[in-house]
């Protein structure tokens, strides 16, 4: 006779089946207790209806516990019954309340910050929710700074811009996204109120406009412009101000409102970016234009094309841009490229919106060109999990 610990879980199915339905107003801890006191008692009659012996057999399934793992198992739940007491019987409901709570409350915190889909390649704050984000730069392989914003998988309680790249700076998958390997930076960042201090380790590392300085002070620039820094300090471990090879003393570096034309970078795999002019313009009409006209590199191409006429006004933080012919004739990207630039370059010159004016017939996707549209956070979005 097999022995029932080795029973197959289809055999109990099929043994369930074939019983047949019991009805009973005790609750499951009487009915045990009375097969309990049941058992001490010897049995008058050795012959016991099938019946019966079904509804042991069912009642014995349900109280032993490694037959609940397979119920458990079969329906696809979870069933964690006391073998005896009531209180424990509540403690476990409150426990499992408590359970479901807690996820429930994990699931509309992970919700909440989960950022929308974004509606370009910049991020915009409609995209954050309640996230913190980092704004640095990324070297490529042939040595170009490209800025980055990257959306944190954490809550934004106002860290400083100096926190978030000291905690999450090594978190940035750089060679997985085509970069070279930068971050964390060798030299060490603190903070005093509205200044910002870069401490350089080994300053003869640092010659004259090497590669290796200017990729430092366009990283530090990226990282810390569109912060509430104020001034950007490079001082050497003592805390006197760097001398960096032949260019002697660094000078304190003003970080706001860079006045930028912004450019695209394509990479080798086609992938393109948002990148900055080397050269700062008195007002946004010129840059622009340099931004029309002319190209700082043979890697670096316009958004703008160099016969597109429009106009440029200002009023307070809002800018407006009028177009006197659509760009019907361009792809949605391409449109959608032209937008973001404005509004990259606006940023740059501290503008907060941007109204377009008869720029297209045909909708953008995740534009509004109705309404003035808000200047992104950042350039060139992407995510640190």
């Amino acid at each position: 006779m097999m022995r029932r610990s080795n029973w197959e879980d289809h055999e109990i199915k099929e043994l369930l089946k074939k019983m047949p339905k019991i009805k009973s107003n005790l609750s499951a801890e009487s009915m045990y207790h009375q097969i309990q006191q049941g058992s001490k008692k010897k049995a008058k009659k050795r012959w016991v209806p099938i019946a019966a012996s079904v509804a042991a057999i069912f009642l014995f399934i349900i109280f032993n516990p490694s037959f609940q793992t397979t119920d458990s198992q079969l329906s696809g739940g979870s069933t964690d019954m006391p073998t005896s007491g009531s209180g424990q019987l509540q403690e476990s409901r409150e426990a499992t309340s408590t359970d479901y709570s807690s996820q429930e409350s994990a699931d509309e915190s992970a919700m909440m910050l989960q950022p929308i889909i974004n509606k370009g390649k910049a991020l915009y704050a409609t995209e954050l929710g309640d996230r913190a984000y980092l704004t640095t730069a990324l070297i490529t392989q042939d040595d170009y700074v490209v800025p980055m914003t990257f959306v944190l998988p954490i809550e934004d309680r106002g860290q400083s811009m100096v926190e978030l790249y000291n905690e999450w700076s090594d978190s940035i998958d750089e060679e997985g996204l085509g970069f070279m390997k930068y971050h964390p930076m060798s030299g060490q960042l603190s903070e005093e109120r509205e200044t910002v201090s870069y401490t350089i380790n080994d300053t003869g590392q640092y010659t004259m406009h090497s590669t290796a300085e200017v990729n430092l002070m366009e990283v530090l620039l990226h990282t810390f412009s569109n912060s509430n820094y104020e001034e950007l300090r490079i001082v050497d471990k003592e805390g006197n101000v760097a001398e960096t090879g032949e260019t002697g003393q660094v000078k304190p570096i003003q970080l706001k409102n860079a006045h930028k034309a912004y450019y695209m970078y394509k990479n080798s795999e086609e992938e393109y970016y948002y990148v900055p002019s080397y050269e700062s313009f008195e007002t946004m009409k010129k840059a622009i234009r340099s931004a029309q006209t002319t190209l700082p590199n043979t890697r670096y191409t316009s958004a703008i094309p160099e016969n597109a006429s429009l106009s440029i006004e200002a009023k307070d933080t809002q800018l407006f841009i009028t177009l006197d012919q659509p760009l019907d004739g361009k792809t949605e990207i391409e449109r959608q490229q032209f937008i973001e630039v404005f509004l990259l370059t606006a940023k740059s010159f501290g503008y907060e919106k941007v109204q377009f004016t008869n720029f297209s017939s045909e909708p953008i996707d995740g534009f509004d060109l109705t309404k003035p549209i808000e200047v992104p956070v950042g350039a060139n979005q992407g995510i640190i999990r």
